[in-house]
């Protein structure tokens, strides 16, 4: 469940931040609205609440078979529709305000350079087109993963008969094949080594006839999606600021370990 809520925390983060970067560099005397930045944080966290709340009045935990963890079973119609909602607002947001950011951030260039000395033009220009380049390459990447992501959900939803009668045909198998081919020794070894889908994978497969074969592509998409958005993160926040701050002190850090 707080895996899940996670999720929702990220999906939420990913749209207000490109919000507040817009809202930053287009109307920087009043950014927030007037309003403490911790509201927004407040808002966010009880947004990911109520669905979390509802999740649990409805009672829809249930052990997942595509990402194999307990959580909220995404056959259930109000897990698909926060899932769904919070990644596509996050999407939409992503696609209004990036080229809004991109423009005014060209803007205060512009600007700098008419109202600045040539050094502080410069130094300023080489700041915003670095942040230029992190706000596109972290909506791109942000983009594709929310896009993987939802593809997943909706797939996942829209075949949830199909794959409820494949997960049911596919554990009657194992259990059959447990109980009824399998000697007593052989069961408290299976038992002792926890691999009886290893044992019986030649016997049971979890869609023969291939009736859904995208399904084994949807550990590969959640991976992918939850490596790109945890790359986007890590390259948006490796700013001019930062990388000065830490050659500063490793340049220190150096001069004492030398003179050690």
């Amino acid at each position: 469940l707080l895996l899940y809520l996670s999720l929702t925390m990220i999906s939420c983060y990913l749209g207000l931040l490109s919000m507040i970067i817009y809202r930053y560099v287009a109307h920087a005397m009043r950014p927030l609205w007037g309003l403490n930045r911790h509201w927004f944080h407040v808002a966010v966290w009880l947004y990911g609440c109520l669905w979390m709340a509802i999740w649990i009045h409805y009672e829809v935990i249930s052990a997942d078979s595509v990402t194999g963890i307990c959580g909220p079973n995404l056959y259930k119609t109000s897990v698909f529709v926060c899932t769904l909602c919070t990644s596509t607002i996050s999407l939409v947001v992503f696609l209004v305000f990036t080229p809004l950011n991109v423009y005014h951030i060209h803007k205060r260039i512009k600007y700098a350079q008419k109202t600045t000395s040539a050094q502080s033009a410069r130094q300023q220009a080489k700041d915003y087109n670095h942040l230029y380049r992190r706000i596109v390459l972290y909506s791109v990447i942000v983009s594709v993963a929310t896009v993987f992501l939802v593809y997943v959900f909706v797939s996942y939803y829209s075949n949830k008969q199909l794959l409820t009668e494949l997960d049911l045909q596919y554990l009657t198998c194992l259990f059959t094949a447990f109980q009824l081919r399998t000697s007593a020794q052989r069961q408290q070894e299976i038992i002792e080594h926890a691999d009886i889908f290893q044992a019986f994978k030649q016997e049971c497969e979890f869609d023969p006839k291939n009736r859904m074969n995208q399904v084994h592509s949807f550990y590969v998409l959640i991976l992918v999606g939850a490596t790109f958005i945890g790359f986007a993160s890590v390259t948006f926040s490796c700013s001019l600021k930062k990388y000065r701050q830490w050659r500063s002190v490793c340049v220190v850090g150096g001069g004492l370990c030398w003179r050690c």
